[in-house]
């Protein structure tokens, strides 16, 4: 049976680098009988990943099966085994949403993939990150009390909504960093071995985040020299 891989972050394990790393090697994976797509989206720029999928599950049912149909004509066009598919805003879906998902299930074998952070880790380095983007005047403090954040580190309910028709392999992304990212994320899916690549999209330290904080907040002045 044919596989469908969904890599679905989370958020700050390296996958921004997992995505670069699968698009720059387009081409030996479709030799190794494994496509990862790209389909044109004036609404996603970014073509090392599939956030597509992700903006279907947030407009309903029609949309995702649009969408399917458009992934599975790519597949079955391709020759290949193996579809696999890439974006870490899968990991913040709600289980219910997840639903319209189940109809790969029906004639493909599917698969998701993750890698976890430590709780307390993965939330300041998330914090970080849209501090670094310009994103955040809050403090950490606040910023982890948020309902919305806090749910995200709930990871057994939101592998649950995976487990309901996708075989799930949860990696912890220390292991995969001390192993080599791309290493372990082969080793777990059965790809082909790909090269490792310098980290991207890495956060500043919290130092720096708290000092960008500071400059976002209102009324902030600066007293240096242009």
């Amino acid at each position: 049976m044919k596989r469908i891989i969904f890599h679905i972050g989370t958020h700050k394990t390296a996958t921004t680098t997992i995505q670069r790393t699968l698009s720059r090697n387009r081409e030996t994976l479709r030799r190794q009988g494994v496509l990862y797509p790209i389909l044109d989206r004036s609404f996603a720029p970014h073509p090392d990943k599939h956030l597509g999928l992700f903006k279907a599950l947030l407009d309903g049912e029609a949309a995702v099966l649009a969408e399917r149909d458009l992934l599975l004509e790519s597949f079955e066009n391709s020759g290949c085994e193996t579809l696999l598919l890439s974006e870490e805003h899968l990991s913040w879906m709600d289980p219910e949403n997840l639903r319209p998902l189940e109809h790969f299930a029906a004639d493909y074998r599917v698969e998701a993939v993750c890698l976890l952070r430590r709780q307390d880790i993965f939330l300041e380095s998330m914090w970080n990150q849209i501090t670094k983007g310009g994103e955040n005047s809050q403090s950490i403090e606040t910023y982890c009390r948020r309902t919305r954040i806090r749910r995200r580190i709930l990871y057994d309910q939101m592998l649950d909504g995976w487990d309901r028709f996708s075989d799930v392999t949860a990696l912890s992304f220390d292991a995969a960093k001390a192993q080599g990212v791309m290493s372990a994320f082969c080793q777990a899916t059965g790809l082909p071995a790909l090269p490792e690549t310098r980290s991207m999209n890495v956060s500043p330290s919290v130092n720096c985040a708290l000092a960008l904080v500071e400059i976002a907040r209102p009324g902030w002045k600066s007293t240096g020299n242009s």
